[in-house]
């Protein structure tokens, strides 16, 4: 028992009983149901937790049926799986339908599992995975071409950092006309200075007008 299975909660027990219902045909790596009602939810509920081998399968089929049959597939998740974890293994049977597996003698649910990655298209995973079963591929085999198709994340460049001509400090920045961004801030707050000055003059007079009124408008002019 793997330590995954573990953490499910997923025994090792007689499943002959379960696997014998007429009402469902078991397949590698799915669930065909020729019919549903309450008595085999109940049935379902209670036997998949024994299962060591294609479980997340059988679970996804089982979620996607009640949700299809109008039932609400969330009352029927163990409390030892959780709800994320239930989510991801009914969006991989919707991804891989039934048929789609049906087709593959030679893949196991994990072979699916390592195909079912975001940045694969449907059409790319599809394709890796009739490679894998003509090929009789491992799942470790499977990875690597998994991850040449979906390549390696474009790099991003480092900026460059320089020194200003005009402050001499450093920064990965600088407009060739007002110069870095620590210029632009020197000369925002000269003109916040500049502006402090004239409505402390406005609020206090001291009678040089001339002087108060031209710093008004440089002030202005820069803003």
């Amino acid at each position: 028992m793997t330590e995954q299975q573990a953490e499910y909660g997923i025994q090792k027990s007689d499943i002959g009983e379960l696997q014998a219902m007429s009402a469902v045909t078991w397949e590698r790596n799915a669930l065909v149901f020729n019919r549903i009602d309450d008595r085999v939810i109940e049935q379902l509920s209670g036997g998949l937790i024994k299962f060591t081998d294609g479980y997340q399968a059988y679970w996804g089929d089982f979620w996607n049926i009640l949700e299809l049959s109008g039932y609400e597939w969330t009352d029927h998740v163990p409390e030892s799986i959780a709800f994320n974890t239930a989510n991801n293994w009914r969006r991989l049977v919707k991804r891989f339908p039934v048929d789609i597996r049906l087709s593959h003698q030679n893949l196991k649910v994990s072979h699916y599992i390592e195909a079912n990655n975001k940045k694969l298209s449907d059409e790319q995973a599809i394709q890796l995975l009739d490679h894998a079963d003509d090929l009789a591929w491992t799942v470790e085999m499977l990875r690597a071409p998994v991850k040449e198709t979906i390549g390696a994340p474009e790099k991003q460049p480092k900026p460059k950092v320089v020194e200003c001509p005009h402050c001499n400090r450093y920064t990965v920045y600088i407009d060739p006309d007002s110069g870095c961004p620590w210029c632009m801030l020197d000369v925002a707050d000269k003109r916040i200075e500049d502006m402090r000055a004239v409505l402390t003059e406005f609020a206090n007079p001291s009678g040089d007008l001339e002087w108060v009124s031209g710093l008004a408008a440089r002030a202005l002019d820069e803003i």
